[in-house]
């Protein structure tokens, strides 16, 4: 089976912009402005890549699917999730939140098993402007991964739906977001359309119909890999010298600039058309053997884990900074080594042992 290596390298590309934007926040750099369309690229990406190892698999059944899914999400959310806790802590402790501390059990344990915290608390976690009404507040970015799951529990479903289904599901959930949209906005009373919806308590419904879109999105296009057209990209890919640097670079300069002005516009843009568009030439593109394909399987092995430390990283730098132990202008650079070292060291430590230690366990019992 095809692996599709470069998509993983923007996987892991996309991951390091987030990290980048977040840690820039801080430092009132506001790089990647729009970094946040990293999230609807990750929900295409999923959608092909599902489809991709899933379509013709006689037998597969929900139970086994989602179990799978788990395993393969849970070992390293849960060390995120416990690095976050951590940091939330201290942040109650430094008072930059309005949390209590048994409000904060709470939502660490309802994040635990992939639930969201409604609330109306203020935390101030990485030295900026208060997040309000956040459902993960221990590791924020963690509110997509829920939505992730809810896409997953549909997917068998939707893996046997004509393409004309799949397009029309993807339209509609599209349709729905940006209603939502134009709801929070008008609530809000803040102009411009933004599409940034599922992280809070204000805009949770919002995430449902985001991940359907770019979920269902993807495995649109992965029905499109055994056209003429996906052939013809193929061809002329292989001509370019460096495409998958440039397919990478790319996806970079798409979740780094955007006008002010046309937010909501140029939003629709990337997920209808940019993110897309990528995610299709990145499937055409096989890196050659030797660095180059050493480059982009380490940023696929490195992405998941930098998404999931490197906000309770952040939080518990923008704490020693609020503190006066930290200038602002170490944020940044600190926050990318030590989310580096930190997901190496979960991903290599943490996840694989356990992921490895579960499988076996199951391949016991069903020899059993």
């Amino acid at each position: 089976m095809r692996r599709f290596e470069t998509l993983d390298g923007l996987r892991g590309v996309a991951a390091i912009v987030v990290m980048v934007m977040h840690a820039s926040e801080t430092a009132h750099l506001s790089l990647f402005r729009n970094g946040g369309l990293a999230v609807d690229f990750f929900f295409i990406l999923s959608g092909f890549v599902l489809a991709h190892a899933y379509t013709g698999r006689a037998g597969l059944t929900f139970g086994p699917f989602m179990l799978k899914r788990l395993v393969r999400l849970y070992p390293m959310f849960l060390f995120g999730l416990m690095l976050g806790a951590v940091a939330l802590f201290v942040a109650i402790a430094a008072g930059t939140t309005t949390l209590s501390p048994a409000w904060g059990a709470v939502s660490v344990a309802l994040n635990l098993v992939y639930l969201p915290f409604f609330n109306a608390f203020a935390v101030t976690p990485m030295g900026g402007a208060p997040v309000v009404g956040g459902v993960f507040p221990a590791n924020p970015p963690q509110w997509s991964l829920h939505f992730e799951l809810v896409a997953n529990l549909f997917f068998l479903t939707l893996l046997r739906c004509s393409t004309r289904v799949l397009a029309a599901i993807s339209l509609a959930s599209l349709v729905l977001l940006v209603a939502f949209a134009r709801y929070v906005e008008h609530r809000s009373g803040v102009p411009g359309l933004s599409i940034f919806m599922g992280w809070s308590t204000g805009n949770f419904i919002g995430g449902f119909p985001r991940v359907m879109y770019g979920f269902v999105a993807g495995m649109v296009l992965h029905r499109a890999v055994s056209s003429r057209t996906f052939d013809r990209v193929e061809a002329a890919l292989a001509r370019v010298p460096l495409a998958e640097i440039a397919i990478m670079a790319a996806i970079a300069v798409v979740l780094g600039f955007g006008p002010d002005r046309l937010r909501g516009a140029y939003h629709l843009a990337v997920v209808l058309v940019l993110a897309p568009v990528l995610v299709f030439a990145g499937a055409a593109v096989e890196p050659p053997a030797g660095r180059r394909m050493a480059l982009v399987k380490w940023l696929g092995w490195i992405s998941y884990p930098i998404y999931c430390v490197h906000v309770p990283v952040l939080m518990l730098l923008g704490s020693a900074t609020q503190a006066g132990y930290l200038p602002v202008s170490a944020v940044l650079p600190l926050t990318i080594v030590l989310a580096f070292v930190l997901a190496a060291i979960g991903a290599a430590w943490f996840d694989e042992p356990v992921r490895a230690r579960i499988n076996a366990w199951l391949k016991q019992r069903r020899t059993a």
